[in-house]
């Protein structure tokens, strides 16, 4: 009885206090005003209390909160003013709220809270820009740029001087995903890398998460890069648009159809820039030491958004940016010697719907394509006979992928589950003629080529769980399948996942589970962790490391795996309300399998049979494996009219191959071990911005010949099937190496100033920006090399002397915006 008793009397207070604190689901959606446009990623949070979420994809968010008060709900958005809202929670309550664009330099938001702001996402690793913070640092040359913002955030390394290419926590360049409205960008660069391909006025969001990746996001390594272009104003024609040193751009925005109630508005995005560079130099061609000509790059980018009602919207997005290079002999010789020319085009229609219940639906189909085209002509003498040898190699990549995706709500668990399929196609080439100079006959024509077409599939399940107010859990699971489409039927088992014998193809089936867990602390900090595993079915392949486009892209085959990933992260963070700082501490660790270089002396092409070694390619590459473990500190600023941030990287990330540097482990020339941002930006007026960066970076490490001697050689047929050319060769600059990364460069550190001017009119405001890069003109190395210097009465030594690309680069740009 006395059992019977308890029992009673706990059911009691468990019942009692379960309806006390019953919650009441509030649900809503957070809009741009003007635009109309849903905001993904703001924040609804009721302060001072543990009450707090994020938004979807569609903007829309739901909170439970405690039944009988009123409470003061606030909305905010990275760039725009925040909202706050007195409600009184009750069943079936249902809030739309629109933002208005912020006119002031805003916080760099990191995920999870900042100071000032409850912001219950488990999401660490991950950074988010707006385009106004881009346009508001120092410029190289007047041109704001994206990647060289992102640059300037922990974990985020540069390469060389002047490169906008992004080494994610010691993964390669190639290890980003990078999307531009769901479709895919293989090369992010413009002019060698010194810009990107972004044109920042038609850009809407930029978020780029390091680890801890949602399992909607796959086929990459290190980091996921998202690149969302605004649409276009739905009530009048907007303009906006710069003139720089080295390029201009234009945009243009506004209706194409008008918002009436209850019907759809049609609106159109066109942005469009180019440089001039090319104007340039072919005026200076006449130079007798001019070395290049016509080198440019334009891009354009349009977008047309239809709005058939507040639920359902259907976006239509194109883009194409092309660059060339062209390189010239003296005016000795005036024939052509080297030409480049890269770029990427896309295609992409995506839809998103909202239904009942906190239900969204997107579907997106999208294609792209990125084509690189390299070629050489050289005079050569045979027997005093002038001949022309000329070589074009040819790397294209095209994609057409279909994506599907709901998320629901489902009282506290938040699920998303969808798809993707893509079909990649590759299709490399390589054509050698040689001729005389003066006659159109040719004496050697040679042509390879090859195609390869490759499936990359992928089926996620994503659920973001709040047992409690302070508790908060990201699980996911990606089931990718890769298949190669007409592959020798070959077999060999790699870890992590099941090779099976299909056909003629290869098939491939990776495990990717993904887990986030966040606590909120009772002063506003957080702690989180994270563990991700990542797999990427494409390979990049490059001779070279200066950074230039000279790449080719393979597909995974039974001889060369997929690379994988498991990465394990740890955060801190912590707000400081009163002086409006934050302080954010991670620590990660991230192991790669199936990293893929070149073998000792090969590359895609090999002169003395291109065509086995074109053809062969998996024989030139060796796989390999990779560590990378360290720590990353943020300090943000994001009040007053003084913000900015400091981010600190500590990293090392070795890499080992069997069959290079002995089989020991040595570090890539990307690693930085210190490297260290300091960004500020000071307002004391709204027509008035000073801003600054400061940034250091230790030495790269570089890997020295030992010694150099001379040899000779006996090739008698230089081209196949052609007549023997020269006999013997003497090769009298053969380099013998040590170790791999057995020295270290010189450290990198500069300064950048920038101010900007502005004065607004009631339907017109311009910006003048005065930019100094380098300020202190310090000769930062951008690479070495080994070079005889001899002195008189002494014998000739061989040192190693730095090449510095930039000292200080004034830049001057004039921005105009009409509304």
């Amino acid at each position: 009885m006395r059992k019977l008793y308890r029992c009673v009397l706990l059911f009691s207070y468990v019942l009692t206090h379960s309806v006390q604190g019953q919650a009441i689901a509030v649900s809503g959606q957070v809009q741009e005003a003007k635009t109309q446009t849903a905001l993904a990623g703001a924040s609804v949070y009721v302060p001072q209390t543990p009450y707090g979420t994020t938004t979807d994809a569609a903007g829309r968010f739901q909170l439970r909160l405690p039944a009988g008060d009123s409470l003061t709900l606030v909305i905010s958005a990275l760039g725009y003013q925040p909202v706050r809202r007195t409600i009184l929670p009750t069943r079936g309550l249902v809030i739309q709220v629109a933002l208005t664009p912020s006119n002031t330099l805003t916080e760099v938001t990191v995920r999870p809270p900042i100071a000032g702001r409850n912001r219950r996402s488990p999401v660490m690793s991950s950074l988010s820009l707006t385009p106004d913070q881009v346009a508001n640092l120092p410029a190289f040359m007047g041109e704001p740029d994206l990647l060289r913002t992102l640059q300037l955030l922990p974990g985020v390394q540069k390469g060389t001087e002047g490169q906008t290419g992004l080494y994610v926590r010691g993964g390669g360049s190639d290890q980003n995903l990078i999307l531009l409205d769901d479709a895919l960008i293989y090369n992010s660069g413009h002019l060698f890398g010194f810009f990107s391909i972004f044109n920042n006025d038609a850009l809407a969001s930029i978020d780029l998460l390091k680890g801890a990746l949602p399992a909607r996001y796959g086929g990459r390594l290190s980091s996921v890069l998202d690149v969302r272009l605004k649409d276009g104003d739905p009530d009048s024609i907007l303009a906006a648009g710069s003139i720089g040193l080295i390029a201009s751009h234009l945009t243009l925005e506004g209706p194409l159809i008008k918002p009436r109630e209850g019907g759809p508005s049609v609106t159109f995005l066109l942005s469009g820039r180019r440089t001039y560079l090319d104007l340039l130099t072919r005026a200076l061609r006449n130079g007798q030491n001019f070395a290049f000509n016509q080198t440019g790059f334009y891009d354009a980018t349009a977008k047309v958004t239809v709005r058939i009602n507040e639920r359902h919207r259907i976006g239509l997005t194109g883009y194409t940016g092309k660059d060339q290079f062209m390189g010239y002999r003296p005016a000795a010789s005036d024939r052509l010697s080297t030409q480049l020319r890269w770029g990427n085009s896309l295609l992409s229609l995506r839809w998103d719907g909202s239904y009942a219940r906190q239900t969204s639906v997107n579907a997106s189909l999208t294609t792209n394509q990125y084509e690189l085209l390299i070629g050489t002509q050289d005079p050569i003498r045979v027997l005093n006979e002038p001949l022309i040898v000329t070589m074009r190699y040819r790397s294209w990549v095209r994609d057409l992928t279909g994506r599907l995706g709901m998320e629901r709500q489902l009282g506290q668990h938040r699920l998303g589950v969808g798809g993707l399929s893509t079909w990649h196609h590759f299709q490399p080439a390589v054509t050698i003629q040689g001729g005389e100079a003066n006659r159109p006959n040719r004496l050697l024509e040679l042509s390879f080529s090859r195609q390869a077409g490759a499936i990359e599939s992928g089926l996620y399940l994503e659920d973001r769980w709040r047992p409690t107010s302070r508790w908060q859990i990201d699980a996911g699971f990606r089931l990718s399948h890769y298949q190669l489409v007409g592959a020798p039927n070959r077999y060999r088992p790699s870890p992590g996942g099941v090779l099976q014998r299909r056909g003629e193809g290869l098939d491939y089936v990776g495990h990717e589970p993904r887990m986030a867990v966040a606590y909120q602390t009772k002063n506003g900090g957080s702690l989180t962790a994270s563990w991700t595993r990542m797999f990427q079915y494409v390979h990049l392949l490059s001779n070279t490391g200066l950074g230039l486009p000279v790449e080719l892209w393979e597909p995974t085959t039974a001889r060369v795996p997929p690379q994988r990933s498991e990465q394990w992260a740890v955060g801190w963070n912590k707000p400081i309300p009163r002086s409006g700082l934050s302080l954010t501490i991670e620590a990660y660790h991230k192991t790669m399998l199936g990293l893929v270089t070149y073998r000792e002396g090969s590359s895609f092409l090999l002169p003395d049979n291109p065509e086995a070694s074109f053809v062969a390619w998996e024989s030139n590459v060796i796989t390999g494996q990779g560590r990378s473990y360290g720590l990353e500190t943020l300090l943000q600023k994001h009040t007053g009219r003084l913000t900015g941030w400091l981010g600190y990287t500590l990293s090392w990330p070795p890499w080992q191959f069997p069959d290079l540097n002995g089989g020991r482990a040595f570090y890539p020339r990307h690693d930085r071990r210190h490297d260290l941002s300091i960004v500020t930006s000071y307002q004391p007026s709204p027509k008035l911005t000073l801003s600054a960066t400061w940034v250091y970076g230790s030495g790269q490490a570089l890997t020295i010949p030992l010694a150099r001697f001379s040899v000779s050689g006996h090739s008698p047929s230089a081209l196949p099937g052609g007549p023997p050319l020269v006999p013997f060769t003497d090769y009298s600059n053969v380099q013998a190496f040590g170790p791999r990364g057995n020295t270290r460069g010189e450290a990198y550190h500069r300064l950048d100033v920038g101010c900007q001017l502005r004065r607004r009119r009631p339907h017109f405001e311009r910006t003048w920006s005065f930019g100094l890069y380098n300020a202190y003109g310090r000769p930062n190395p951008f690479f070495y090399s080994l070079e005889s210097k001899a002195e008189e009465g002494k014998h000739s030594q061989t040192v190693l002397v730095r090449y510095s690309l930039f000292r200080f680069i004034p830049s001057v740009a004039y921005q105009f915006q009409f509304h």
